[in-house]
């Protein structure tokens, strides 16, 4: 990769500022690396189905962490949660069961089990930024 020399810049401040407050130089990179212009990282649409499972809209170019984190946040202290995740836009399903063409247009989902200790997000990829390998959905 080709970095300008205001981008250059910019990593240098931010590894700079990392060492001034203990961040480690892949955390920098990772904050560095977000997507400029998205905002804060947020559903922009939300379906609440029943008392478990939702859907919602969010923009895939946040990457994979901050949107399991927004998910999580979404789902609150709910013991159970299930949220089918869709890209900005796209029309959501407003009850159940979910279509199979709904289910095909989904681009993750999202499950929290609190009992079972279960958080965890798969992804249809290549749709999110930054999805580890083990979180991609056979297909």
């Amino acid at each position: 990769m080709i970095w300008n020399s205001q981008k250059s810049g910019a990593l240098s401040a931010v590894l700079a500022l990392a060492v001034l407050i203990g961040c480690s130089e892949e955390e920098s990179l990772g904050e560095l690396e977000q997507p400029a212009n998205t905002g804060p990282v947020g559903f922009a649409d939300v379906v609440d189905l029943d008392d478990v499972q939702l859907a919602g809209a969010i923009k895939p170019a946040f990457g994979f962490g901050p949107i399991q984190n927004a998910a999580k946040d979404l789902c609150g202290d709910k013991q159970k949660c299930s949220i089918l995740i869709f890209e900005e836009g796209t029309t959501l399903p407003t009850a159940l069961p979910f279509t199979d063409r709904e289910e095909d247009s989904a681009i993750a989902l999202y499950e929290l089990d609190r009992d079972e200790g279960i958080d965890e997000m798969e992804v249809r990829c290549p749709t999110i930024l930054r999805t580890p390998a083990e979180n991609c959905m056979e297909e």
